[in-house]
């Protein structure tokens, strides 16, 4: 969602009555970030230099949402955690984009914007919040303060009210921070979780990723023994991809760069040397593994999270280099299969010549195209103008598939 300058999320909703159709298909929870960090939507590998690891998805925007300039300006590299507002006169401190400022939780006027926020959603039917990097959220932001300086209160204060609106209303937060912190997020209320239900287990899965790149069951089995005590109504939430990434912060350099080697040797695939960018498909590239992967997933203790695609072994795209101009070859690949698409934006018609694809194994086969064409030549691939072809590469790619 982009807001127009002076406009809040909430007059935007209203405005364009997205919240009426939010409400009519039956949404009953949402995430309100502004947009989502991948990898290459349109096949190029983002990279910090061109969008700031984000996907761009269209240049077609509503004037309701603001501007091509807005929206470039989102998918700017933030270079700097400072700078300087000519509206308010001052500085302002954002530890992600400049368009995300730090929110003073301290101030009164914040946090009844916060909790009017969340009863906006709850009265919509909303039951469910997933909250982005909590610790900044509730960080006493004050120059030269501790960072562990924060206020756990207004975590209690949110989920009383939340409650208080809709006693089934469930917290999903990412916290991560050291496991002996992490029961401070829950809150313990007699033994009860009082403040986040629920915090996505970050120590298990930077585990199981050094597992699976060693194939040494070592590292996820110490993570487990080592995991810390809930309290009660407390959960864990488990998984194999998060929403930016696969997080590898908390491994030491040496076990970071041998879970790259296994799962994003490409400089590319890699985000600040700290995490992997990249699809789960791909990146264990064996349906077998990749049904296993879930198979400990699912049988670790918490509630299991999918990325959304990852149900369906969805992977990463790639532009595929042509010769003729105002022509698009783009492929994917996964554990099961392979395709390139091409389509000619031009009305005229082309002949157009692929690279050799390593996953040319039993020949192309077309699947689907504007019209039966005489021949799948991929070195020499005719389209008429505004021609379309998708071509199979691969079927299947592990042992036992057909």
């Amino acid at each position: 969602m982009i807001t127009k300058p002076g406009h809040s999320f909430l007059s935007t909703l209203a405005d364009t009555g997205l919240w009426r159709a939010f409400a009519a298909i039956g949404v009953s929870a949402v995430h309100t970030g502004p947009l989502k960090r991948a990898g290459g939507l349109f096949g190029r590998e983002s990279t910090p230099s061109v969008d700031g690891h984000f996907d761009r998805i269209s240049t077609d925007i509503d004037e309701v949402f603001g501007t091509e300039a807005e929206f470039q300006g989102m998918c700017a590299v933030q270079r700097e955690t400072w700078t300087y507002s000519d509206q308010a006169g001052a500085w302002y401190h954002h530890r992600f984009h400049d368009f995300q400022p730090d929110l003073n939780v301290l101030n009164p006027e914040v946090r009844a914007e916060l909790s009017k926020v969340v009863a906006f959603w709850e009265r919509l039917g909303v039951s469910g919040f997933r909250v982005d990097a909590v610790p900044f959220v509730i960080e006493r932001t004050a120059p030269g303060v501790d960072p562990r300086d924060r206020d756990y209160g207004f975590l209690t204060e949110l989920r009383e009210q939340t409650s208080w609106r809709r006693g089934d209303a469930v917290f999903l937060a990412e916290a991560n921070v050291p496991s002996d912190e992490l029961r401070l997020f829950f809150g313990d209320a007699d033994g009860a979780a009082n403040r986040l239900q629920m915090l996505f287990a970050f120590r298990l899965n930077e585990a199981l990723m050094l597992a699976l790149a060693r194939q040494d069951p070592g590292p996820l089995a110490d993570a487990l023994h080592t995991l810390p005590p809930l309290p009660r109504h407390g959960q864990w939430a488990t998984f194999l991809r998060n929403h930016d990434e696969v997080d590898l912060s908390g491994l030491t350099t040496a076990e970071r760069d041998e879970v790259f080697a296994a799962f994003g040797p490409d400089r590319r695939q890699q985000l600040y040397r700290r995490g992997i960018r990249r699809r789960l498909a791909p990146m264990l590239a064996d349906e077998r593994r990749l049904r296993m992967a879930y198979s400990l997933q699912f049988t670790m203790p918490g509630t299991p999270v999918l990325r959304y695609g990852d149900e369906i072994g969805i992977g990463g795209h790639t532009i595929v280099p042509v010769d003729a101009a105002g022509v698009l070859a783009h492929g994917t690949e996964a554990p099961g299969g392979a395709m390139v698409f091409v389509h000619n934006l031009a009305d005229r018609p082309v002949r157009v010549g692929l690279p050799p694809h390593p996953s040319e194994d039993h020949g192309p086969v077309e699947v689907l195209s504007n019209r039966e064409y005489p021949e799948c030549d991929l070195r020499d691939l005719e389209l008429d103008g505004y021609g379309y072809r998708w071509i199979r590469l691969r079927r299947s790619h592990g042992p036992g598939r057909h």
